[in-house]
């Protein structure tokens, strides 16, 4: 009997000692014929341990074998270069933060995500998140630096840019987050309202000095910018990602490309911002939207000749999925190779971190750059050496593409 959904079978037909609710127990060792990624074309055997741990070569003592479709595909999982697990939460509501961000992370483990970029939040208590088995790594950035003083952003000044980076660094942060533009209506409302006229929000020498100082002291910067005067503030301080950028044109592509700067677009979350600016009465920002998404269809395809680092974010997670995000990318013009890419191997490679684990494995019934839609419903997911259970239902509709979405 082949393994499904939350419903883990051996080939003879007994139970596999698995436990999804709670403490998982896998005992004894169980073994995998899967097509490995990257790797070679052909199957290959891997291991299960009863620790958790994924092995190429048998352990010793009792293996059970799992009955998988020929197909099986196996790789360490999806990463979201772009998460939030510190917010959004009501505002001025006392919670837990410890609590949330594991409640967070927990909803990535079940959508098959085993590493996520942090991107911040009002404090930094997202700064340090240790691993715990079951729920994926985390890179994180401390307090969000944003010019304003609206939630869930501290007002940051450009006298004290550079001290609130530190201080988040301090606290243990591997990136800082800056918004190198601002909606100037903003208004601490929830209805995402920036536009092509955001004004840019720091002067170049202290957002150079920023970029500066956190590369010196070991730690990145990710930077927002969604005009074009702020992707050339971020590119000019020289930042190491590029969050939205959709007021980048083709000449800031050989830029990024010569700087080794990233790009992470965050397409899927296009048609609920365009929904939002109709709903509030916002037609010239809905117009822009619109004319954006039209554009990076054309720069995207460019960006991957060009050999533009091109990763994959939700922001919106889960309403928005990275399996979203890559068929939103494939929908722009990329590869799907380059777009499984942008969710997998380059944003590990990105983000230093090896591409072969012992601790993490998703396994799906197919090749996901042939079926994409395979990565909705995987059949194993291994995360920091506990299987995760992904049997309960997504918490929100399907995605509908932005581009279907805006008509």
């Amino acid at each position: 009997m082949c393994l499904r959904r939350g419903d883990v079978r051996v080939r003879r037909g007994s139970p596999c000692p698995v436990s999804f609710q709670g403490e998982p127990r896998l005992s004894p060792c169980r073994s995998l014929r899967v097509r490995r990624f990257p790797g070679p074309a052909q199957p290959v055997e891997l291991f299960l341990t009863g620790d958790g741990r994924v092995l190429e070569t048998a352990p010793p003592g009792e293996v059970q074998k799992l009955a998988l479709p020929a197909t099986a595909f196996a790789f360490s999982g999806l990463v979201d270069l772009h998460a939030h697990t510190c917010w959004p939460h009501p505002p001025n509501q006392t919670i837990d933060f410890a609590r949330w961000m594991r409640e967070r992370r927990a909803e990535y483990a079940a959508n098959a995500v085993t590493l996520v970029r942090e991107m911040g939040g009002a404090h930094d208590s997202a700064a340090s998140q240790p691993e715990v088995p079951g729920l994926p790594s985390v890179q994180a950035c401390g307090t969000l630096l944003a010019p304003h003083a609206y939630f869930p952003f501290p007002a940051t000044t450009d006298e004290n840019l550079l001290p609130r980076a530190v201080a988040s660094i301090e606290r243990g942060a591997k990136w800082v987050k800056v918004f190198a533009d601002w909606s100037h209506d903003f208004g601490g409302r929830e209805d995402t309202a920036f536009s092509e006229t955001d004004p840019v929000s720091y002067a170049p020498e202290p957002f150079a000095q920023l970029v500066a100082e956190v590369h010196r002291r070991g730690a990145r910067v990710a930077a927002h910018a969604f005009t074009p005067g702020g992707c050339r503030s971020a590119i000019a301080a020289g930042c190491d990602s590029l969050e939205h950028g959709w007021g980048l044109e083709e000449a800031d592509l050989e830029q990024l490309r010569a700087r080794g700067i990233a790009w992470v677009p965050l397409l899927g979350i296009a048609g609920e911002m365009h929904a939002s600016a109709v709903a509030h009465g916002g037609a010239e920002r809905a117009m822009w939207i619109s004319r954006s998404l039209a554009k990076l269809r054309v720069l995207l395809p460019r960006a991957e000749q060009l050999g533009v680092q091109v990763l994959a974010g939700t922001d919106w997670h889960p309403q928005v999925l990275v399996s979203d995000e890559l068929d939103e990318l494939t929908d722009a013009g990329l590869s799907r190779a380059a777009a499984f890419a942008a969710g997998t191997t380059a944003a590990r490679a990105f983000l230093g971190v090896p591409e072969r684990s012992e601790s993490s494995l998703v396994v799906v019934s197919d090749d996901p750059r042939e079926r994409p839609e395979v990565l909705q419903t995987p059949l194993l997911v291994v995360v920091n050496g506990r299987v995760v259970d992904t049997s309960r239902p997504p918490r929100r509709p399907r995605h509908v593409l932005s581009r279907l979405r805006i008509g």
